[in-house]
């Protein structure tokens, strides 16, 4: 409505926002990461070259003034197609922590390079902020933009929060929530150590659980 013109490079599959972006009018272009070679340890990062490969094609169509990677691989492919094609600028959202665990080998260092390399890397917390920081990305490049939350629906959850652990069957119980996605590097594991510690001092008395939320 502002006069630009919007395009989204798909790496994956749909997800819960591509039926909103398609009906703002917003054009979604999937790309494949079929493996040009099939062995093990080498799949990955062939799967990564065919969508630069891939990538880099469409952006030459496209044409765009600014290139914007959001998350780890796709800021990669970003870095690359953008040093590869007439592409004005390149910006990088963050929002994860650059010490988590890699997903595939050396991810951690390609995107530093990416972040380097970009005109303006949006950081979307103070931690992250400070990690870009750290690991050398210019101050005047990183710029903190919190991510934005809609605080209704929480002020009506803890207003109905009584009503709530009735319904579980918590109402007597000390209840831990942990609210992450079911992935590894979040640390599910460690917490059930934890618990299995806690668990062998804590007085039978005391009831309490343990409730794990995330996709």
């Amino acid at each position: 409505s502002r006069g630009w013109d919007v395009n989204v490079i798909m790496l994956g599959e749909d997800g819960p926002m591509s039926g909103p972006i398609r009906d703002a009018g917003i054009s979604i272009y999937p790309i494949s990461s079929s493996p040009l070679i099939s062995l093990p340890k080498v799949r990955g990062i062939s799967s990564i070259v065919s969508q630069i490969v891939s990538s880099r094609k469409l952006v030459r169509e496209l044409s765009p003034c600014i290139l914007h990677g959001f998350l780890g691989l796709p800021s990669i492919v970003a870095s690359v197609v953008k040093a590869t094609t007439p592409v004005d600028k390149l910006v990088i959202s963050k929002r994860n922590q650059t010490s988590r665990p890699d997903s595939f080998y050396k991810e951690g260092e390609f995107e530093r390079i990416a972040f380097k390399s970009a005109n303006a890397v949006m950081a979307h917390s103070t931690v992250v902020k400070e990690e870009l920081e750290f690991i050398g990305v210019q101050r005047s490049a990183i710029h903190l933009v919190h991510n934005g939350i809609n605080i209704a629906p929480y002020v009506d959850a803890f207003s109905n929060r009584e009503y709530f652990r009735q319904k579980m069957g918590w109402s007597q119980e000390t209840v831990f929530i942990m609210l992450a996605n079911l992935i590894p590097y979040k640390g599910h594991l460690m917490l059930i150590k934890v618990i299995d510690q806690l668990n062998k001092k804590l007085s039978p008395d005391l009831p309490w659980r343990v409730a794990l939320v995330g996709t």
